[in-house]
């Protein structure tokens, strides 16, 4: 199966704090294992987050919010989510639901 910004993950992205111009591709992936008697369980994830991806061991980011337009440096959302800034200070154009800024799938 195909990985990344095909299918489902086409339109996905991540870091949308300062606006989609600042954001990430997001998209699709998969993971399998296989149990001690041949059982294999898998999952398919989608990842379209308002934040940023995380490493859940390190803590490292991955993805996300960019430090401007032609950065590929991550500015860490959280970090700035945490001082009090909104979407709204970098005149980003909210949708009309709130259920459209997240969706992830698995």
């Amino acid at each position: 199966m195909e990985e990344g910004s095909v299918g489902v993950g086409t339109g996905a992205t991540v870091g949308k704090l300062f606006g989609i111009e600042r954001a990430m591709k997001g998209g699709v992936g998969t993971s399998s294992i296989r149990g001690p008697n041949g059982l294999i369980v898998g999952a398919l994830v989608v990842v379209n987050a308002f934040g940023d991806v995380l490493d859940p061991d390190s803590k490292q980011l991955l993805a996300g919010a960019r430090k401007s337009k032609k950065s590929f440096e991550l500015s860490n959302s959280s970090k700035w989510m945490k001082q009090g800034v909104t979407r709204k200070q970098f005149h980003a154009t909210p949708p009309s639901h709130a259920d459209v800024f997240n969706t992830t799938l698995g």
